[in-house]
């Protein structure tokens, strides 16, 4: 029984690292493109970080979360995106409810290739900054 079982798992783990031929060939046969060089614009980033420090702590329901997410949301719209906001009503641990607020741009979603390197320019560092601090 046990020759058995070796016999079966020897023959899953040999088929498992076949791999899938076509997937190969297709990514062989492709040319890899070159990813386009972003400049990072430190003083920019830090102009727009320190822009957003300028609001104060933006703690959902306050006067600064508001400025700061529409102040986001005008400079997204500046940069040519598509603007598209997410809000949302959540209770807290302590039952206070805290009014949420998630803003989405897009610059042309219907092509494939959709951010163009100018988009890029400050606007960029910002955006992933915001990733992690909602508005």
């Amino acid at each position: 029984m046990q020759n058995f079982i070796a016999i079966i798992i020897t023959a899953i783990a040999l088929t498992a690292c076949a791999g899938n031929k076509s997937a190969q060939a297709v990514s062989a046969s492709a040319p890899e493109q070159p990813a386009p060089e972003v400049a990072f614009d430190a003083d920019s980033a830090y102009a727009y970080v320190a822009r957003q420090v300028a609001f104060g702590p933006r703690v959902p329901n306050t006067e600064a979360h508001r400025l700061c997410g529409d102040w986001l949301a005008s400079e997204l719209r500046r940069h040519g995106a598509e603007v598209t906001e997410q809000t949302a009503d959540l209770k807290a641990f302590d039952g206070i409810v805290l009014h949420a607020r998630n803003i989405f741009g897009q610059i042309n979603p219907e092509a494939s290739d959709r951010i163009p390197e100018r988009f890029f320019r400050g606007v960029r560092e910002q955006l992933l900054y915001h990733t992690f601090i909602r508005a």
